[in-house]
């Protein structure tokens, strides 16, 4: 048999508790070590990803559509609601 130094032999009469205790371990060092990672060099998360922060709220061009129902609906109509556009395709 061959010495191998840097192979890790278990032998029968082993704990079968060491293996799992040690995954466990690296398991918690490599969440600390992300987490820590993430917040090191972070200035804004939002402008790292492209957002822009607004001074002021930009608002919206008027415009008029007509709803399910077949009546006409203004943007206006809904002034200082929050309003979702959803524009399915029909092909």
């Amino acid at each position: 048999m061959v010495w191998r130094p840097w192979r890790l032999r278990l032998h029968a009469d082993a704990s079968p508790l060491v293996p799992s205790l040690i995954a466990a371990l690296l398991l918690v060092l490599l969440g600390t070590w992300l987490g820590s990672s993430a917040t090191a060099g972070e200035v804004d998360s939002f402008a790292a990803q492209g957002f822009v922060h607004f001074q002021q709220e930009p608002i919206a061009p008027d415009f008029t559509l007509v709803d399910h129902e077949g009546t006409p609906r203004s943007l206006h109509d809904f002034k200082g609601q929050v309003v979702l556009l959803t524009f399915w395709a029909t092909w």
